[in-house]
């Protein structure tokens, strides 16, 4: 089993990257918190992975951090929650966020992400209450970006861009990026312009 791949980032496409080790490239589906890492074309990075051996195939999953490798392979012990829910979960959400709506049973926020129902939020809850303690110390600020704060540019901007499809961690990583320039900025537009502009270069170097 692949658990861990160290080199150079290819290519990013959304969530997959494409990373050259020593002259193979390895393709694999990445959750926003690893998105948020290792989104530089020509980035030296080494992500932790998992891999799943299909009837058609192999796919790989590229975490920030073994925490974080260890609360997918949580969600995929519940029922009627694969790798690619798990991945959605991790997209939408960062770590600590999930955790914290299955401590809390907000089963909406979970139902209100891509390939999670009713009922596999409910299992989620039920299931993964006596895991999720486990997982609420865990310090994930050096794998995430910081959130936008309440109010002004920035936070219109999150709600921009989520309209337009990127999760909240794609949308965090991509203003991180512009963060330190803001002051730049006179309008939303502007700012908007900018996030996309540098997510573009990042994804197609």
């Amino acid at each position: 089993m692949i658990a861990l791949l160290s080199g150079r980032v290819l290519e990013v496409h959304g969530n997959q990257i494409i990373i050259d080790v020593h002259g193979v490239g390895y393709e694999m589906f990445v959750t926003g918190a690893c998105l948020g890492t290792c989104a530089t074309v020509g980035q030296d990075v080494s992500i932790h992975t998992y891999m799943q051996i299909k009837d058609d195939g192999v796919a790989l999953f590229g975490f920030a951090s073994v925490d974080e490798k260890e609360l997918f392979r949580k969600i995929i012990s519940v029922s009627g929650a694969g790798p690619k829910t798990a991945l959605s979960i991790l997209t939408a959400l960062r770590p600590l966020e999930f955790v914290r709506a299955v401590q809390q049973k907000d089963a909406k926020r979970l139902t209100s992400i891509s390939g999670v129902g009713k009922k596999t939020a409910e299992r989620l809850i039920l299931e993964l209450a006596d895991t999720a303690d486990n997982f609420a110390g865990e310090d994930w600020t050096d794998n995430e970006p910081p959130p936008i704060p309440k109010g002004g540019l920035l936070e219109d901007a999150s709600e921009a861009l989520q309209a337009l499809g990127y999760s909240q961690a794609e949308v965090d990583a991509m203003l991180q990026r512009v963060g330190p320039d803001v002051d730049a900025y006179y309008d939303l537009q502007a700012l908007l312009k900018a996030a996309l502009t540098k997510h573009g270069s990042k994804r197609g170097r």
